[in-house]
């Protein structure tokens, strides 16, 4: 059995989107011993947090957009099979 060290201190910030949409929460944490974590940690947690939120919508972002094109050629091949087959009679 392995001893586990207690956390001393603990921050977690969400990480939110520019239309403030929660994508997850970011937690760090500090080990005895060890001092608090202060304001200004708190600051550039939440400003890392921002970054990585921000990184995290676009990402979703451009995962839909490239779907609905995927999906949007695929409407066109089948159309375009459609047309075809009706001029066949």
């Amino acid at each position: 059995i392995t001893q586990r060290e207690e956390v001393e201190s603990s921050l977690c910030v969400p990480l939110t989107g520019a239309d403030g949409a929660v994508h997850g929460v970011l937690c760090v944490s500090r080990f005895t011993p060890a001092s608090p974590f202060t304001e200004n940690d708190l600051r550039v947690l939440c400003l890392f947090a921002a970054q990585a939120g921000a990184a995290i919508a676009q990402h979703r972002i451009i995962e839909d957009l490239t779907l609905a094109a995927r999906e949007a050629a695929q409407l066109e091949r089948t159309l375009a099979e459609n047309a075809h087959l009706a001029t066949l009679g």
